[in-house]
Formats: C-alpha cells, sequence, structure tokens
C-alpha cells in the first residue's frame, strides 16, 4: 500500500497517525520498536524541524519537483456543500541536508506535505500540513 493511500484512508491503515509530535514521550520510537510504522504531524511550533522542511517543500514547489524523487497523488472530494482537494507530496528523508536531531526520529524515511484546499459556497480555505513517517515511498 502507497503511502498517500494511508494518508487518504483508502485500504488497510497499517500505520498509526499522531495528532502532534511528543518526542518527550518517545511515541514513535515504542511504534517503531512493535514493528509499527508512525505518521507524525510536523507543526510550527518545532521551528528548528518545521522551518527546514517547509523550506525544501516551497523551494521543491517551485521547481516543479525537478531533479527530485518524490511520489504524488491527488484526490477531490465532494460533500457538505462543498469541494476539497488534497494533493500530497512524499520524499525520501534523504533528498534534504541532515534535520535538526534526525537521529531521534527512530525509523525515519519519508517526509510528506499535504495541501487542502477547501471551497465552501461562502469561502475557501488553504492549509499545508507537514508529517515524518517511518514508512517508505
Amino acid at each position: 500500500m502507497k503511502l498517500h493511500q494511508q494518508i487518504f484512508g483508502i485500504g488497510l491503515l497499517t500505520a498509526v497517525i499522531v495528532p502532534h509530535l511528543c518526542k518527550e514521550c518517545y511515541i514513535q520510537q515504542a511504534l517503531y520498536s512493535a514493528k509499527a510504522d508512525y505518521i507524525l504531524a510536523l507543526k510550527a511550533n518545532h521551528p528548528a524541524l518545521h522551518g527546514p522542511v517547509k523550506t525544501w517543500f516551497d523551494q521543491a514547489l517551485a521547481l516543479k519537483f525537478e531533479g527530485r524523487s518524490f511520489s504524488y497523488n491527488e484526490r477531490i472530494e465532494k460533500g457538505h456543500h462543498g469541494l476539497e482537494k488534497r494533493q500530497v507530496w512524499s520524499v525520501p528523508v534523504s533528498q534534504l541536508s541532515p534535520l535538526h536531531q534526525q537521529s531521534d526520529w527512530v525509523g525515519l524515511k519519508t517526509l510528506v506535505m499535504v495541501i487542502r484546499i477547501r471551497r465552501l459556497w461562502n469561502k475557501t480555505t488553504y492549509e499545508i500540513q507537514f508529517y515524518l513517517t517511518s514508512v517508505r515511498l
């Protein structure tokens, strides 16, 4: 099963999605030790990690990922009086320079960027989320 299938919820979910980074708890280490994959949301309150990941994806998008190894998927869903478009890019962590305290993230293999555009009858929202995961492309 592809990573984008797990994020979109297609098929069986074999990874655990944790809503935020909890390094102190070492959730990802426990999951990895139990032979389970993890997908951890990377938020701006971890600037030493979030900043370089965001910058890398911003630059890659500007260059249309030219010369980079990546996986891409897009889904458009209608419902609840609106339309939602999700675009998912995933890249091997090796594409980036070493991340801040990367050795703390046991089994880290892939970085993911999800762009969600929601169009309702009265407004449009745009959201970008980043994830760290042990799931390989």
